[in-house]
């Protein structure tokens, strides 16, 4: 992945999210998403990569539309998005994937972490058992096929056999003026 295209991506979030924060947007509710990766070996961290404001998807929109009906279904889901995947796919994020392109390892649950009010926070630590070179994330509601939240793409982390990495996954809302 190119790096110059990572850095203008996160310069085009910053630059949206400021709009949203001083009222451009509506009056809706404006969301925006961050996922930190924090590459680990020997319990040090190798590399950080900061990635904003990526792909949710269709699904965990459509859960939102039906939970705001009291469809039961998407509240019981909402409290379980909080597995993370990984994967060595570079296929580019679309709202309409439902699974990450080539996942590896097996999902981990993420330790649920309110930040401030506006915020919600999932936690995990996925460790490789083989040297992969790791460029995607996501974030679903089960162990094993489940509703994908969100996909993200970074700059790959080439993880060694016993390696890890820490993903912070949050999504923010600000209110409209």
């Amino acid at each position: 992945m190119n790096k110059f295209k990572l850095g203008w991506n996160n310069l085009k979030a910053r630059f949206n999210r400021k709009l949203a924060e001083i009222g451009f947007g509506g009056g809706i509710v404006n969301g925006y998403t961050e996922l930190e990766v924090k590459h680990m070996r020997g319990g040090k961290v190798v590399k950080k990569h900061t990635v904003l404001d990526k792909v949710v998807t269709d699904t965990f929109v459509k859960d939102i539309v039906d939970a705001l009906r009291n469809e039961a279904t998407p509240y019981a889901n909402f409290k379980n998005y909080k597995y993370h995947g990984s994967g060595t796919g570079t296929t580019a994020e679309n709202k309409n994937q439902t699974a990450l392109i080539t996942e590896v390892e097996t999902r981990v649950a993420g330790t649920q972490v309110k930040g401030a009010d506006n915020e919600y926070k999932s936690v995990a630590t996925i460790t490789y058992g083989a040297n992969r070179a790791i460029t995607e994330h996501g974030l679903f509601n089960a162990a094993t096929n489940g509703v994908l939240m969100d996909r993200t793409l970074f700059p790959v982390v080439n993880v060694l056999e016993g390696d890890s990495i820490m993903f912070t996954f949050t999504i923010s809302f600000v209110s409209g003026n």
